[in-house]
C-alpha cells in the first residue's frame, strides 16, 4: 500500500475544504504579486487552506477561501500588517501596488494638466491684475448677485501670484499622479475636477454673499488627497477589520497633511476643508473604476471630456 507523506496529505485537505465545504467562499485581494507572497506565507505557516488566482483586469491577485478559515486569515494578516512600519503604511497612500513606480508614464496627462495651468496663468496674469479673467472667473458674491454660475470652477484655474501657482501644482503632481496610478489619469481627473467645484459651490451656498474673493486650484488638490484616502481605506476593506489601527492609517495620513497644509495663513480653509471632504464622498464611487484604469478608450474619453468642459464654461464665462 502505499503510504502518502504529510504535505500530500495536507495538500488534499487544504482542497476538499475548498471544493467540498457547503460553504459561501470569501475573498482576500492583494494589491501586487509582492503581497501577495507575503500574505501566502503568513496563511501557509497558519495552514489555512486557500486558493490563490491572478485577475486578468488588474494587478492584484485574489485569495479564495470559506467564511470559516476568512476570519482566521483576516485576523493573521491584520496582525502581519500591523508589525510593519508606519512610514511604509503611509507610503501606500500614494501608490496601488508596488509596482506603480515602473508606470510612472500613466502621471504624463497630470503633467499636461500642470502645464495647461502654468500656461493659463501666463495669460490671465496674477489676482492683483484685476483684468476681465479675475473679474469674471473668482468666487465672490457676484455668483448670486451677477448670476456667475461658472465661478466654481474657473476659479480653480486662477491663481493670486506665481508662488501660489507653484504650490498648488507641485501637490497636484504628486497626489494626482498617486491617482492616476490607482484609477488612471482620465477617470481621476473627472473627479478630482468634481471635487474641487463641489467644495467651491458648497463654500458659495453655505457663506451666501460673505464669500470672499477666492481662487486657485488647491480646493481640488485637497480633493484628490480625500480621493486617495477613501480609495485606500476601501481596498483596506477587503484584508482588514474596520476595528484595527491599521484600517485607518490612509485617512489618518491624509487628515494629518490637511492640517498641516490646508490652513496656512490667507488660504481658503472652507475650500480645502470642503474640497477635502467632497473628494472622500466620490472616492466610493471611484473606487469601483479601478478595474478600468488599463481602459485607454474610457480613459481618454473622461479625460478629454474634463479638459473640454473647462473650455467650455470658460467660454461661457468670459462672453456673458
Amino acid at each position: 500500500m502505499h503510504n502518502k507523506n504529510k504535505n500530500e496529505l495536507q495538500t488534499e485537505k487544504a482542497a476538499a475544504n475548498i471544493i467540498t465545504e457547503q460553504e459561501q467562499l470569501y475573498s482576500l485581494f492583494a494589491n501586487s504579486e509582492q503581497r501577495a507572497l507575503e500574505w501566502s506565507a503568513v496563511l501557509d505557516s497558519q495552514e489555512i487552506p486557500y486558493e490563490l488566482q491572478k485577475i486578468d483586469a488588474g494587478d492584484g491577485l485574489l485569495f479564495t477561501m470559506t467564511e470559516k478559515n476568512f476570519h482566521i486569515a483576516m485576523s493573521n494578516i491584520d496582525a502581519y500588517e500591523s508589525e510593519r512600519p508606519f512610514f511604509e503604511r503611509f507610503q501606500e497612500l500614494f501608490s496601488s501596488s508596488s509596482q506603480a513606480p515602473l508606470r510612472l508614464k500613466r502621471g504624463i496627462p497630470v503633467f499636461i494638466v500642470v502645464t495647461l495651468l502654468t500656461l493659463f496663468y501666463y495669460i490671465t496674469g496674477p489676482s492683483s491684475v484685476k483684468g476681465a479673467w479675475q473679474t469674471q472667473g473668482m468666487i465672490s458674491a457676484k455668483f448670486f448677485s451677477d448670476g456667475h454660475w461658472w465661478s466654481p470652477l474657473t476659479a480653480l484655474t486662477l491663481h493670486a501670484d506665481f508662488s501660489h501657482l507653484a504650490g498648488n501644482m507641485l501637490f497636484f503632481l504628486i497626489f494626482g499622479t498617486a491617482a492616476a496610478l490607482q484609477v488612471g489619469a482620465g477617470v481621476s481627473l473627472f473627479f478630482i475636477l468634481a471635487s474641487g467645484i463641489l467644495g467651491n459651490a458648497t463654500t458659495l451656498l453655505i457663506f451666501g454673499d460673505r464669500v470672499y474673493n477666492a481662487l486657485g486650484f488647491s480646493t481640488a488638490v485637497f480633493g484628490v488627497l480625500g480621493i486617495l484616502a477613501v480609495l485606500r481605506l476601501m481596498q483596506n476593506l477587503r484584508t482588514t477589520k474596520i476595528a484595527s489601527f491599521y484600517f485607518w492609517i490612509p485617512l489618518i495620513a491624509a487628515t494629518a497633511m490637511f492640517g498641516l497644509t490646508g490652513g496656512s495663513g490667507g488660504s481658503d480653509l472652507s475650500g480645502h476643508l470642503f474640497g477635502f471632504l467632497w473628494g472622500g464622498i466620490l472616492g466610493i464611487p471611484l473606487h469601483f473604476f479601478e478595474k478600468w484604469k488599463k481602459n485607454l478608450t474610457l480613459q481618454t474619453t473622461m479625460y478629454l471630456l474634463s479638459l473640454l468642459i473647462v473650455a467650455t464654461t470658460w467660454y461661457f464665462a468670459i462672453k456673458t
